[in-house]
């Protein structure tokens, strides 16, 4: 780039003399100074995802062992298991669709309220008065 550089400034005296190049990673230009808050953030938000995991496991077996005789009053009525399989499966897929599209559609603006609060801050600290 450096090359790119004086050959434009040779061809180009008046406008590009004092013109230069730097080299940036896309990850850094975008980031910049808040990478490691950023990261830091990222680990925090899959902890905290990672940890209702063992809970919602607790709360279907819960509600699977509330179930017991509902899937046992199905199963005396004629229904295959592969009917009551594909029942609970159903419910768990659309509860799963709805939470994850919940979630996907507060994604972006909670990103963005971030970034801006960090940016208030940032500007705080560089401008204390």
């Amino acid at each position: 780039m450096d090359t790119i550089a004086a050959r434009l400034a040779f061809q180009y005296p008046d406008s590009d003399k004092t013109l230069g190049v730097q080299v940036r990673r896309l990850n850094e230009y975008i980031a910049g100074e808040m990478r490691r808050p950023l990261f830091l953030l990222s680990l925090c938000v899959l902890l905290l995802l990672s940890s209702p995991a063992p809970i919602s496991q607790r709360l279907f077996l819960a509600r699977g062992a509330a179930r017991a005789r509902e899937l046992a009053v199905r199963a005396a009525i004629g229904a295959t298991r592969w009917r009551v399989v594909r029942q609970l499966l159903t419910e768990s897929v659309l509860l799963g669709i709805i939470a994850g599209g919940a979630g996907a559609l507060l994604a972006g603006p909670a990103v963005h309220l971030v970034v801006a609060l960090s940016h208030l801050q940032f500007r705080a600290l560089m401008n204390p008065d």
